[in-house]
C-alpha cells in the first residue's frame, strides 16, 4: 500500500472515528521504540490503554492492529479493566495472552538438597535429571561455611555441586519461573542439564571442580539486599522442563582455595496465572516482586497506524505514529481529554498523563543546504527549517544540542574537515527535533575505503566517570589497565554515517557504541562495537564485505584496530581470515575503514563480523533462535550444554572401532572441524585451545535447521605466526592434542586422531591446504591485495598514532607475515610426519598433455595450471585423478615410478594410490570423436545401444528419468520413464537422445514369425519373414555398432545376407515394420 494510500485511509478513520472520551477503553499513551523492560529484562514497544468509563472493561470485547486491511490483527486477552484505570501491553510479536497472577516459592531455605564437596572432577552428568545423586550428602538449604548464616554448614572447601529435584504438575497454570542466587563468590546454575544462570565472575570458568571464580563476590541477604532475579517464561518452561519431576543444579565456587566463606543460597518461584493456590510458600519477603505484562503479536513502527476497534469491527480509537517520534517520547492523550494527540518527553507507561506536559507536535528535522561528503575547498554551510518562527541550534564537537547552545544565524565557514549537529527548537508548544548531524571532509583526499563516521556526545567519550575511552579512576597502574573506563560492558548512544568505498553516503544510523576487544584495550587507537538496535533506527542494512556480498544486514559490526598487531603491521588476524577463502572454515570477513570520530580522523580499521548467532544466521541462512552457541567456558546463545554429552559420547568411543568416523561424522561437521585445526596448528596460534593458558578463542555452533552438527569459527588469530614467541618448528599438533590446560576440545582433537580413516583425511587435506592457500604465491597474493587497500593511507594513521615508527617498519611488518608462512611450510610438513607417525614425505609434479586437454586433480586440489608441484605424504592413499576437458578423452598416464613399479595402472583415470616415490603424474588425452552418435534401440525386451561407428566402448550408463539405473551393455526396461544412456569411447561420453519408453504400450513382432539360418553362420543367413509385413532390417555388433547392413527393406519372404566380411562374433539383427512393431534376433558369426 503506498504512503500516499496509507494517508488517506487513516485520515478517514479519524474522521470516521466518534468521540472517544464517549467510550470506554482508549489508547492512553504509546511508544514504538523497544523503550520498556519487561520481566525478562528484553526492551519493547508498548501501548498503554485506559478505561475511560464508570464500568469494569471486558477487554476481549476489543481488538487493536497496526493494519488498516486487519484490524482483528490481535484481540484482547479475556481479563477485566476497572474504571479509570491504565493497563500496560507490550507489543512485542511475541503474543503472550498470560500475566502473573502471584508468586509461590517452591525453593528456598531450609528445602533438602543432595550436595558434594568433590575433590576429583564430578561426572558429566551430574547436572542431568536421571543423575543418580544416592551416594551424595543431603541437607537444607542454605549450605555454606563461615558466615554463621547456612542450615548446612560445610569444611573450608573450594567448591560445592548441589542438586534439588522440583515438581511441576502442569504448565497450563504456571507461566513463568523465578530463580535467585545468593552466593559467594561465584556460581553457575542449571536447570535438567541446561545452563540457567552464571554469575559474571564465572564467565571465563569451564566449571571443573576445583576451579576458582575470578573475583570475591558477598553474599547480599543477610545485609539486606536482594540478589539478582533471573526470569524465564512459558517458552522456556515448555522445551526444556517437563511436567513433574524437574531438578534445579547448582555449582559454586570461591574465588580462593584458601577463602573464609562459601554460600550457596538458591530460591525458586514459580508465577501462576490463575486465581489458584497451588499449596507452596508465599514469595520471600525480601523479593520486590515485578510486574507481568500482555505481550501483542506485533511491534509498532513510526509512520505506521494503531488501530483500536471492538470486536464486530466497530472503530474506537486510531493514533497514527508519527514520523517524527524519537525513542525517548512518546505520543497519547492528557489526563481525561482525548479530542487532541500529546507528545510527551517524559513518557509514563502504565501511569495516567495527566501531569505531563502535553506537547503539541514535534519539529521537522533541520536541513543543511550543502550535503556530508568530499570537498576540494573552503564551504559555507546553512541550516534550514520547515518552520519560519523555530530556532535553530547548532554544536561542532558532537554534543547534541540543546537550548543553550549557539543559535544558528547565518552561513558556517568551514576551512577543515568539520562536523556540524543541529536540532530546531520551537517558539510555540512543539518539543524539540530530532538531531540532524553531518560531516564535510574538505581538502581531504577519498581513500577508497568505507568510511565510517560517528558522532556522540563528547562526555560519552571523555567523562572521566563515565566516558568509555578514558582510564578512568578504578583504573589499575600496569598494562593493560584493568579496571579503566574502557574495560567496562558500557555503552553510549551515538550517531553514525557510513560511506561506502566510492564515497556515496548510504546510511545514517542511530548506535549503541562500545569499545571492543581484549587487551588492545589499552591501546591508543581502540577498536569499537557498532550496535544496530531496533529501538534505535535498526539493522545495518548494506553488503559491506565483498567476501560474502550475499550477507546485506548486520545487527552489529566490529571496528578492529588490529588487535595485538595494532603497533606493527594492523592486518595479521585479517590474513588469516582471508586466506581461509574457499575452506570448509567458518571465519570473520574484513573489509578495511576509515573511522571519523566527531570529525576526527581515527585512523584505518578493519570492518570484521562478530561471531554470534546473528553471524550463524547470515551465514548459513538459518533462524538466529535456532542457534545454540558456546565458548569454552558456557553458554553464548541456545541451548549447549549437550555439547558435553556429546564430548562424552566421543571420548568412550573407541577410535578402532567400526563406524567410529560415521559416529564422529553425526556430531561434528567433518570438513569444517578438518579445515578448523589444521589452520590452527599451521599458524601456530598460542592464544588459543588453552595450549599456555586458559581454553581462549575457541567458538562453536549448531542449528538444527542446518544440520545439527558442531562447527567451530575461527577469530583471533593474533597470537599466531610467531607473534607470541612460538619457532618455526613448534609443533601445535601435539599441543593442541596436549595442551597445558587439557579441556574436551583438546581431548576430542586427540582422540579423533587416533582413528587411521580421520587420520588420513587430516593427513591428506593438511597437504592440500599447505600446496594451495598456504602455497607461497597464493599466501602473497591475498596479502598483497589487502595491503594495497590501505597503503596510501597508512603514513596518515601513522602520523596520527605514533605506534608504528614509520611507514617503512609497517611495510617490513607485513613482509614479515609472508616471510614467516613461506618458512614455516616445511616444518609444518615435519610436524604433521613427526606427530601422526608417517613415513615421509613425497614430492610430485601434475601435468597434462596436450596443453589445455584437460585438468588433474589430486585429494581435494584442482590445480589450475600445469605443470604444478606439490607435497604429499607416505602412509595415507590420495585420491588422484584425470579429470578431460570439454571435447577431449582421458588415454593413460604417461609412464612414471609408481606405474614401472607396478603400484599403479596407467590406464585407471581414478586412482587411490599410497605414494612412495618422489613422482610425476602427467595425463594424456586426446581430442574427442566427432561423428560418433548414440540411439537406444528396444529389440524384444531387451534395450541395446545403437552405435555409428566402430569405436571400442568402455562404458555404458543408462538413465532413468535421470536416475543412474544400470551400466551394461544391455538393459532391460521395467518401468516407463524418459531412458537415457551415456556411453564413453576413448575417454570421452557421448548420450543418447530421450527414449520415452511405455512399458504397457509397446508392440513387438512375435519372435516365431521371423527366423534366421543358418545359425551360427560363416558366409551368409537367411532371414525369413511373414508373407503380408513389410519389415526394414540393421544388423548391429554386440556394443550397438552398425555395420554395413542397415535399414534395408526385406520384400521377400526368404532374404539372403552376404556377412562373410563381418568379424567372428555376437550379431544382433533388428527388425522394425511399417507400423512400429519390432522383432529382435541374435545370430553368431563363426
Amino acid at each position: 500500500m503506498t504512503n500516499i494510500l496509507k494517508h488517506w485511509l487513516l485520515t478517514g478513520l479519524i474522521f470516521l472515528m466518534p468521540a472517544v472520551y464517549l467510550c470506554q477503553l482508549v489508547i492512553s499513551e504509546v511508544s514504538p521504540f523497544g523503550s520498556f523492560n519487561d520481566v525478562m529484562g528484553d526492551r519493547y514497544d508498548w501501548i498503554e490503554f485506559y478505561n475511560s468509563s464508570t464500568d469494569t472493561v471486558l477487554l476481549s470485547d476489543y481488538q487493536i492492529s497496526d493494519d488498516t486491511d486487519n484490524w482483528g490483527k490481535w484481540i484482547l486477552p479475556n481479563d477485566h479493566l476497572p474504571p479509570d484505570s491504565t493497563m500496560l501491553f507490550l507489543a512485542s510479536g511475541k503474543d503472550k495472552r498470560y500475566v502473573v497472577d502471584h508468586w509461590e516459592q517452591i525453593l528456598g531455605d531450609g528445602s533438602l538438597c543432595r550436595y558434594i564437596t568433590p575433590n576429583s572432577q564430578v561426572d558429566n552428568d551430574w547436572s542431568l535429571l536421571n543423575f543418580d545423586d544416592a551416594s551424595w550428602q543431603m541437607g537444607p538449604l542454605s549450605i555454606g561455611y563461615g558466615d554463621n548464616d547456612d542450615n548446612t554448614v560445610t569444611e573450608n572447601v573450594t567448591s560445592v555441586f548441589i542438586r534439588r529435584q522440583f515438581e511441576i504438575d502442569s504448565f497450563d497454570n504456571v507461566k513463568y519461573l523465578a530463580f535467585h542466587m545468593d552466593y559467594d563468590d561465584g556460581f553457575i546454575a542449571y536447570i535438567n542439564g541446561v545452563e540457567i544462570a552464571r554469575s559474571p565472575n564465572m564467565s571465563n570458568v569451564i566449571g571443573g571442580y576445583d576451579d576458582l571464580a575470578e573475583i570475591e563476590n558477598e553474599a547480599v541477604i543477610y545485609s539486606g539486599g536482594e540478589p539478582e532475579a533471573y526470569i524465564f517464561d512459558h517458552e522456556f518452561l515448555t522445551e526444556n522442563m517437563i511436567e513433574g519431576n524437574n531438578v534445579l543444579s547448582i555449582q559454586v565456587h570461591n574465588a580462593s582455595a584458601n577463602s573464609s566463606d562459601l554460600t550457596a543460597r538458591p530460591f525458586l518461584h514459580i508465577g501462576v496465572v490463575e486465581e489458584l493456590n497451588l499449596g507452596n510458600d508465599d514469595p520471600s519477603n525480601w523479593w520486590t516482586i515485578p510486574e507481568t505484562y500482555f505481550h501483542t503479536n506485533f511491534r509498532l513502527s513510526t509512520g505506521e497506524p494503531l488501530i483500536l476497534s471492538s470486536i464486530n469491527n466497530s472503530l474506537i480509537d486510531v493514533i497514527s505514529l508519527n514520523e517524527n517520534l524519537r525513542d525517548e517520547l512518546s505520543m497519547g492523550y492528557s489526563g481525561f481529554n482525548y479530542n487532541s494527540i500529546c507528545y510527551y518527553d517524559n513518557p509514563t507507561p502504565g501511569f495516567s498523563n495527566e501531569n505531563s506536559w502535553c506537547y503539541s507536535g514535534i519539529e521537522n528535522e533541520p536541513e543543511f543546504t550543502i550535503p556530508s561528503g568530499w570537498y576540494d575547498e573552503d564551504i559555507n554551510v546553512s541550516i534550514q527549517t520547515s518552520n519560519p518562527n523555530a530556532t535553530i541550534k547548532f554544536t561542532q564537537n558532537g554534543d547534541e544540542p540543546d537550548s543553550n547552545d549557539e543559535e544558528y544565524s547565518s552561513p558556517i565557514s568551514l576551512y577543515e574537515t568539520s562536523i556540524l549537529s543541529a536540532k530546531v527548537f520551537s517558539t510555540t508548544n512543539n518539543l524539540p527535533s530530532s538531531t540532524s548531524d553531518a560531516i564535510y571532509l574538505v581538502n581531504e583526499q577519498q581513500t577508497g575505503m568505507n568510511v565510517f563516521s560517528v558522532i556522540t556526545d563528547s562526555l560519552n567519550l571523555w567523562d572521566w566517570e563515565t566516558g568509555i575511552y578514558v582510564i578512568g579512576e578504578n583504573a589499575s597502574s600496569e598494562y593493560p589497565y584493568f579496571g579503566s573506563n574502557f574495560w567496562q560492558p558500557w555503552s553510549k548512544k551515538s550517531r553514525l554515517k557510513y560511506f561506502n568505498s566510492e564515497g556515496i553516503l548510504k546510511s545514517e544510523e542511530i548506535i549503541d557504541l562500545e569499545i571492543h576487544g581484549g587487551w588492545s584495550r589499552a591501546e591508543p587507537q581502540k577498536s569499537f562495537r557498532l550496535d544496530f538496535k531496533n529501538e534505535y533506527s535498526g539493522l545495518f542494512e548494506h553488503p559491506i564485505m565483498m567476501n560474502k556480498p550475499e550477507i546485506s544486514s548486520f545487527n552489529n559490526l566490529n571496528l578492529r584496530n588490529g588487535g595485538q598487531h595494532v603497533w606493527s603491521d594492523k592486518l595479521q588476524d585479517a590474513i588469516i581470515s582471508n586466506v581461509t577463502r574457499g575452506t570448509h572454515i567458518s571465519y570473520s570477513s574484513w573489509e578495511p575503514a576509515i573511522l571519523y570520530l566527531n570529525g576526527d580522523f581515527w585512523g584505518i580499521y578493519g570492518v570484521r563480523e562478530k561471531i554470534d548467532e546473528h553471524y550463524v544466521e547470515n551465514n548459513f541462512a538459518v533462524p538466529s533462535e535456532s542457534v545454540d552457541l558456546i565458548n569454552s567456558f558456557g553458554v553464548l546463545n541456545g541451548e549447549g550444554l549437550s555439547f558435553n554429552s556429546d564430548a562424552e559420547q566421543i571420548l568412550d568411543l573407541d577410535p578402532e572401532s567400526f563406524g567410529f568416523i560415521n559416529a564422529f561424522g553425526s556430531v561434528f561437521d567433518l570438513d569444517s572441524y578438518i579445515d578448523y585445526f589444521i589452520f590452527e596448528t599451521y599458524t601456530q596460534n598460542s592464544d588459543w585451545m588453552g595450549i599456555f593458558w586458559g581454553a581462549n578463542n575457541i567458538k562453536l555452533f549448531r542449528s538444527n535447521e542446518l544440520d545439527g552438527k558442531w562447527r567451530y569459527a575461527m577469530y583471533d588469530m593474533d597470537a599466531s605466526f610467531g607473534y607470541f614467541g612460538a619457532g618455526l618448528a613448534d609443533n601445535y599438533i601435539d599441543y593442541a592434542r596436549n595442551p597445558g590446560f587439557p579441556n574436551d576440545h583438546s581431548m576430542i582433537f586427540n582422540h579423533v586422531l587416533e582413528n587411521d580413516e580421520f587420520k588420513c583425511l587430516f593427513v591428506n587435506r593438511y597437504a592440500d591446504l599447505l600446496n594451495t592457500n598456504f602455497r607461497q604465491d597464493y599466501f602473497n597474493n591475498v596479502v598483497d591485495s589487502m595491503y594495497s587497500l590501505i597503503s596510501e593511507t597508512m603514513p596518515l594513521h601513522i602520523q596520527t598514532w605514533d605506534q608504528i615508527g614509520s611507514y617503512n617498519e609497517w611495510l617490513s611488518s607485513v613482509q614479515a607475515i609472508k616471510y614467516y608462512n613461506y618458512n614455516r611450510l616445511n616444518p609444518a610438513r615435519n610436524n604433521v610426519i613427526n606427530s601422526l607417525g608417517l613415513p615421509g614425505r613425497v614430492d610430485l609434479l601434475l601435468d597434462v598433455f596436450p596443453n589445455g586437454a584437460g585438468k588433474v586433480k589430486i585429494s581435494s586440489t584442482f590445480p589450475e595450471t600445469f605443470p604444478w608441484t606439490g607435497v604429499y605424504f607416505k602412509g595415507c592413499p590420495v585420491h588422484i585423478e584425470a579429470i578431460p576437458n570439454e571435447g577431449f578423452g582421458f588415454i593413460e598416464w604417461q609412464s612414471n615410478t609408481h606405474i614401472n613399479q607396478g603400484a599403479m595402472d596407467d590406464y585407471s583415470q581414478t586412482v587411490n594410490l599410497e605414494l612412495l616415490y618422489d613422482d610425476e603424474f602427467k595425463a594424456i588425452f586426446q581430442p574427442c570423436p566427432n561423428t560418433i552418435s548414440v540411439t537406444i534401440q528396444h529389440v524384444g525386451d531387451l534395450f541395446i545401444p545403437l552405435i555409428n561407428d566402430s569405436y571400442v566402448v568402455s562404458s555404458y550408463e543408462w538413465f532413468l528419468d535421470g536416475m543412474l539405473i544400470g551400466n551394461g551393455a544391455f538393459y532391460t526396461p521395467l518401468s516407463s520413464g524418459e531412458y537415457q544412456l551415456y556411453v564413453e569411447v576413448n575417454g570421452c561420453q557421448f548420450q543418447s537422445d530421450i527414449f520415452d519408453y511405455d512399458a504397457n504400450g509397446i508392440d513387438h513382432l512375435h519372435s516365431n514369425e521371423i527366423s534366421i539360418s543358418p545359425n551360427p553362420a560363416s558366409e551368409y543367413i537367411i532371414v525369413k519373414k511373414p508373407k503380408d509385413v513389410s519389415l526394414s532390417l540393421t544388423i548391429t555388433d554386440i556394443h550397438g555398432r552398425e555395420t554395413h547392413i542397415s535399414n534395408y527393406h526385406l520384400d521377400e519372404i526368404d532374404n539372403r545376407f552376404d556377412i562373410s566380411n563381418l568379424s567372428s562374433g555376437l550379431y544382433e539383427l533388428i527388425l522394425e515394420s511399417d507400423n512400429g512393431q519390432f522383432s529382435y534376433q541374435r545370430f553368431m558369426k563363426e
